[in-house]
Protein backbone atom coordinates (compact mmCIF):
# COMPACT_ATOMS: atom_id res chain seq x y z
CA UNK A 1 0.00 0.00 0.00
CA UNK A 2 1.44 3.67 -0.70
CA UNK A 3 -0.49 5.39 1.91
CA UNK A 4 0.98 7.19 4.61
CA UNK A 5 -0.71 6.35 8.31
CA UNK A 6 0.46 7.60 11.59
CA UNK A 7 -1.03 4.82 13.45
CA UNK A 8 -1.55 1.10 12.79
CA UNK A 9 -5.67 1.31 12.68
CA UNK A 10 -5.88 3.52 9.91
CA UNK A 11 -5.04 0.60 7.88
CA UNK A 12 -9.66 -0.43 8.40
CA UNK A 13 -10.17 3.16 7.93
CA UNK A 14 -9.64 2.71 4.57
CA UNK A 15 -12.75 0.59 4.34
CA UNK A 16 -16.20 2.77 4.19
CA UNK A 17 -17.68 2.97 7.35
CA UNK A 18 -14.74 1.71 9.54
CA UNK A 19 -13.89 3.39 12.09
CA UNK A 20 -10.46 2.46 14.02
CA UNK A 21 -9.97 4.47 17.51
CA UNK A 22 -7.09 4.16 20.14
CA UNK A 23 -7.42 4.09 23.86
CA UNK A 24 -5.39 3.55 26.94
CA UNK A 25 -1.87 4.12 25.25
CA UNK A 26 -0.93 1.30 22.42
CA UNK A 27 -0.33 -1.48 24.29
CA UNK A 28 -3.75 -2.17 23.48
CA UNK A 29 -5.18 -3.10 20.32
CA UNK A 30 -8.26 -0.53 18.66
CA UNK A 31 -11.59 -0.37 19.06
CA UNK A 32 -13.59 -0.96 16.22
CA UNK A 33 -16.76 0.19 14.45
CA UNK A 34 -18.64 -0.74 11.37
CA UNK A 35 -21.75 1.44 10.77
CA UNK A 36 -21.93 2.85 14.19
CA UNK A 37 -21.86 -0.76 15.50
CA UNK A 38 -19.10 -1.37 18.21
CA UNK A 39 -16.82 -4.37 17.49
CA UNK A 40 -14.85 -4.03 20.62
CA UNK A 41 -11.35 -5.06 20.28
CA UNK A 42 -12.24 -7.21 16.79
CA UNK A 43 -14.44 -10.01 18.92
CA UNK A 44 -17.00 -9.24 16.55
CA UNK A 45 -15.05 -9.43 13.63
CA UNK A 46 -12.09 -12.11 11.66
CA UNK A 47 -8.89 -10.96 10.90
CA UNK A 48 -6.25 -12.82 8.75
CA UNK A 49 -3.00 -12.47 7.67
CA UNK A 50 -1.84 -14.32 4.62
CA UNK A 51 -5.01 -16.30 5.55
CA UNK A 52 -3.67 -17.42 8.85
CA UNK A 53 -6.37 -15.86 11.68
CA UNK A 54 -5.22 -13.78 14.32
CA UNK A 55 -7.65 -13.24 16.58
CA UNK A 56 -6.92 -14.61 19.83
CA UNK A 57 -9.88 -17.13 20.76
CA UNK A 58 -8.84 -16.68 24.68
CA UNK A 59 -7.90 -13.87 25.53
CA UNK A 60 -8.75 -11.83 28.95
CA UNK A 61 -9.88 -8.98 27.59
CA UNK A 62 -12.61 -10.80 25.14
CA UNK A 63 -12.93 -13.85 23.48
CA UNK A 64 -11.75 -12.93 19.60
CA UNK A 65 -9.50 -10.34 20.69
CA UNK A 66 -7.86 -8.96 17.49
CA UNK A 67 -4.75 -6.71 17.81
CA UNK A 68 -3.02 -5.54 14.01
CA UNK A 69 -0.49 -3.64 16.01
CA UNK A 70 1.93 -6.60 15.09
CA UNK A 71 1.58 -5.61 11.33
CA UNK A 72 4.26 -3.24 9.75
CA UNK A 73 2.17 -1.30 7.17
CA UNK A 74 5.22 -0.68 4.74
CA UNK A 75 5.09 -4.66 3.92
CA UNK A 76 1.55 -4.81 3.28
CA UNK A 77 0.45 -5.01 -0.16
CA UNK A 78 -3.37 -5.39 0.08
CA UNK A 79 -6.37 -5.72 2.47
CA UNK A 80 -9.40 -7.52 1.18
CA UNK A 81 -12.71 -6.46 3.66
CA UNK A 82 -15.98 -8.80 3.19
CA UNK A 83 -18.44 -6.61 5.35
CA UNK A 84 -21.82 -8.75 5.85
CA UNK A 85 -23.75 -10.37 8.90
CA UNK A 86 -22.34 -13.64 8.56
CA UNK A 87 -20.00 -15.85 6.08
CA UNK A 88 -19.55 -19.25 7.09
CA UNK A 89 -16.80 -20.32 5.00
CA UNK A 90 -14.82 -18.16 7.53
CA UNK A 91 -15.45 -19.30 10.66
CA UNK A 92 -15.57 -18.01 14.23
CA UNK A 93 -15.65 -14.05 14.60
CA UNK A 94 -16.65 -13.63 11.10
Amino acid sequence: MNVPISRIGELVENVPGVIATQHSGSGKANQYFLRGFNLDHGTDFAGFVDGVPINMPTHGHGQGYLDFNFLIPETLERIDFRKGPYFADVGDFS
